[in-house]
């Protein structure tokens, strides 16, 4: 399962709901998360409100119903995969990340809740741990949004909690698509080494560690036909030290593709 897969699951299956009219689980979830944004001078239904705005300005939501949030769900189950072309910066905001690091914080404190193994949150959770461990089905969008449609219904996506969810897994895909329009140019990836011993992956700053993950995580989207067309050139300053250089190619090999290009000086 790819982290992007991994993320989904993480984000949906530590928020979700009670049967019935009763959604303790999800009112308590998304109480611990308003009262840590405000801590950090966050006003989250506010960022929340601006985004949505966006998403229906920009046409990826009809309207701002429940119905529309689960309509969300029913086009990644059809396409296999997760598009917006809403720009707003709703990552920039601090709550995508914040919410990762919240998120096991806030689900242990629902788990001492009696209701927390009858609601839809427990249910959910299991549907998406069967999911990820079967091998015989390796998870993708379109698995992991059957399941949500298996479990949730258009008045759960009624409730700000499982709109957060939506709206961050809008924004993290949404990171990755903006990163892929504005670094695959012209089927080249170009990785700067410097005599300073800096990495530069078209031209942002990025750890030598972590180069390669940057590139598969650019490459995610590629599909498997169009590999042969890219090709990765790296350009070393005449005084890059030899062995920073070696360790770059080395790292740079883990990469699935078969042209390395190296250009000196540029």
């Amino acid at each position: 399962m790819s982290f992007k897969y991994l993320s989904i699951c993480s984000i949906i299956l530590c928020s979700l709901q009670l049967y019935g009219t009763n959604y303790t689980i999800e009112n308590a979830l998304f109480k611990c998360y308003s009262s840590s944004f405000s801590e950090n001078a966050i006003e989250l239904l506010i960022e929340m409100n601006k985004f949505e705005k966006a998403l229906v300005d920009s046409g990826d939501l009809k309207d701002v119903s429940g119905a529309s949030y689960l309509h969300f769900y029913q086009e990644i189950a059809a396409k296999d995969s997760i598009w917006t072309s809403c720009k707003y910066p709703f990552i920039d905001s601090g709550i995508t990340v914040q919410a990762m690091k919240l998120i096991g914080m806030c689900k242990a404190e629902v788990e001492k809740n009696r209701h927390y193994k009858s609601s839809k949150v427990f249910e959910l959770e299991q549907e998406l741990y069967l999911l990820g461990s079967d091998s015989s089905a390796p998870s993708s969008p379109a698995g992991v949004a059957a399941v949500v449609l298996y479990v949730l219904d258009s008045i759960d996506m009624e409730l700000p909690y499982y709109k957060l969810n939506t709206m961050i897994t809008l924004a993290i895909n949404q990171m990755t698509v903006m990163e892929r329009e504005e670094m695959l140019n012209e089927h080249m990836i170009d990785v700067l080494l410097t005599k300073n011993k800096e990495v530069y992956l078209n031209d942002q700053l990025v750890s030598i560690d972590s180069v390669a993950n940057k590139i598969f995580a650019l490459l995610e989207y590629i599909p498997d036909s169009d590999f042969d067309k890219y090709k990765i050139r790296i350009y070393a300053n005449p005084n890059t030290d030899l062995h920073f250089l070696l360790k770059a190619k080395n790292e740079l090999n883990r990469v699935p593709l078969d042209n390395l290009l190296f250009v000196v000086d540029k």
